[in-house]
């Protein structure tokens, strides 16, 4: 497609990214068996690198991406290997689920710990759910 540049290790067809994408948005049985999941926006992927997730794949529209600490983190994370995918403003918004597309989104691996292995003292707050509902009635 036009417009649409891959790069890093592994160079990641466009299609296929997107195709990615969507099976970690609407599948759960498959972001549990791969161990990734999808994120998007520019406060999540900043916070994101700043907490050391994994980085597998940036997905990023420089169009739409206009956040200068998010382009910062962008170029640095690709400098370091990560595969990322150039997007067009429209294939970007084909993945995102917000009103207006920041144009930064990332897949990541999955971060677990042993509960005996998590220290109290670290300043964390942890939320344990059984089921999450969203929505709400007036």
């Amino acid at each position: 497609m036009t417009g649409a540049k891959c790069s890093g290790r592994d160079r990641l067809d466009v299609e296929a990214a997107l195709a990615e994408v969507k099976k970690l948005q609407f599948d759960r049985k498959y972001r549990d068996a791969s161990g990734l999941f999808f994120i998007e926006g520019v406060r999540n992927f900043v916070q994101a690198i700043d907490n050391d997730f994994n980085v597998s794949t940036i997905l990023f529209s420089e169009k739409l991406l206009t956040a200068p600490l998010a382009r910062k983190l962008v170029r640095q994370t690709r400098r370091k290997g990560v595969n990322s995918v150039s997007l067009t403003p429209e294939q970007f918004r084909q993945i995102s689920h917000t009103e207006r597309a920041s144009g930064v989104a990332a897949i990541l691996r999955q971060r677990w710990f042993e509960l005996h292995d998590v220290s109290p003292q670290t300043g964390l707050c942890w939320v344990a759910l059984e089921t999450v509902r969203y929505g709400f009635s007036r």
